[in-house]
């Protein structure tokens, strides 16, 4: 068999776009905390651990999502949470908007 050839992918959550301020809010949670800012970017640190750049805009892309929670150590089940909670928020408002969980810095 060819290497790579039709061997199963394994299963990876769609990561859904979120903003800035709900991976920082994320973050937060974690254990992260804001030590300084590089232009529309908000610096975060997990104490003794590693930092993380998180762009404040209102959209960020999947692939920049999941980057960021990667690079900061965050699960997919913590991520599963994150979702949880904006649905159950979504569904409380009575909207199709996506309400925003995360902290403003």
């Amino acid at each position: 068999m060819l290497r790579g050839a039709h061997e199963p992918e394994q299963a990876r959550p769609v990561i859904p776009a979120f903003s800035g301020s709900d991976l920082a809010g994320l973050l937060r949670d974690r254990g992260f905390e804001a030590v300084g800012q590089q232009g529309a970017a908000v610096k975060l640190r997990r104490p003794g651990g590693a930092a993380v750049c998180v762009p404040m805009v209102d959209r960020l892309a999947p692939h920049a999502s999941e980057r960021i929670l990667r690079q900061a150590g965050v699960s997919y089940a913590d991520l599963a949470r994150l979702v949880a909670r904006q649905l159950e928020q979504t569904a409380r408002m009575g909207s199709r908007e996506s309400p925003s969980l995360g902290r403003h810095l």
